[in-house]
């Protein structure tokens, strides 16, 4: 996965890295597993999905969660994110063409 950011967790050991989308390295059912946790009840193309917030204890070698992800919906961009990951949000603007989202 191409790492376009970083954040270390200040309660444990985790990091947040913030990759580009690539459907060709993140499974189908690893973000229908993220979607069924979070509270978004939509449909999301894979093709407008920008990026994806991965936590990992291991630099991303073995152990790696989705915890949320970007994506656009005409004409503004949504995140989904796990309940306790929800301060993402912040982040995850960063990476959207005018720094705003709903």
């Amino acid at each position: 996965m191409n790492i376009i950011g970083a954040l270390a967790k200040s309660n444990s050991e985790s990091i947040i890295y913030f990759c580009e989308y690539n459907d060709n390295e993140i499974h189908k059912d690893k973000l229908s597993e993220l979607l069924s946790k979070s509270k978004y009840k939509g449909r999301i193309a894979k093709s407008t999905i920008r990026a994806v917030a991965v936590e990992s204890t291991d630099e991303m070698v073995a152990d790696k969660r989705i915890v949320g992800l970007l994506f656009y919906e005409n004409p503004t961009w949504k995140s989904v994110l796990l309940p306790k990951y929800e301060e993402l949000n912040i982040y995850l603007k960063d990476f959207t063409d005018d720094g705003e989202m709903l």
